[in-house]
């Protein structure tokens, strides 16, 4: 129970410190967004937007026994006030059983994409400074792709990349790859989406 309510506690400070972000996001003072910049979000909600169905392969560069496979769901959909995006997913393959909260946002200031996410399989989450110093999003009207470059467990940089490819009205592909040599992606994961029925 004091474990449950840490935990708890600990994403209540997550999701403020994220709501502090975004909000420092929004448009300067006086202004609307529409005065600013035009934000990529409604094209994204409309590509990704709604209810998916997953199937997820774990490729050899994992490590992973080959053929590590499993399905779960995710969701796209705006926040209140359409300022920003939450995915959220979930799955299970082989071992790994993950729940993961995206959040993407267009700072009107920096007229750029940002993302954070929080997950319950690694140390490095819910960081809205990474979030807003080190995370790379790029939408360019057809490709979703997130980048985040951090230190390995040896110190070495290592970059995680999450692409979100092929995207049709009823399906996409989700590429999750890993780059430990500057520019040299290995793909550990790649998920396949397709629309749930209503």
């Amino acid at each position: 129970m004091k474990k449950m309510k840490k935990m708890n506690k600990m994403l209540s400070v997550s999701l403020w410190l994220c709501g502090v972000t975004l909000a420092n996001a929004a448009s300067p003072a006086g202004q609307s967004p529409s005065q600013t910049s035009d934000t990529p979000l409604p094209d994204i909600l409309k590509a990704l937007g709604g209810r998916w169905t997953l199937n997820v392969k774990f490729e050899a560069a994992s490590g992973l026994p080959p053929g590590t496979q499993g399905v779960g769901e995710e969701s796209w959909r705006a926040t209140t006030g359409g300022k920003a995006l939450l995915s959220e997913e979930s799955w299970k393959a082989g071992p790994v059983d993950l729940s993961l909260l995206g959040v993407v946002w267009w700072n009107y200031r920096e007229n750029k994409l940002h993302a954070m996410d929080c997950n319950n399989q690694g140390k490095n989450i819910c960081e809205p400074k990474d979030a807003a110093d080190t995370v790379s999003v790029q939408w360019n009207g057809t490709e979703l792709m997130i980048e985040e470059p951090e230190k390995g467990p040896d110190g070495k940089l290592v970059t995680s990349r999450v692409t979100f490819t092929d995207i049709r009205a009823n399906s996409f592909t989700e590429v999750n790859s890993v780059a430990t040599t500057p520019g040299k992606f290995q793909t550990m994961m790649t998920i396949h989406a397709v629309r749930a029925a209503k």
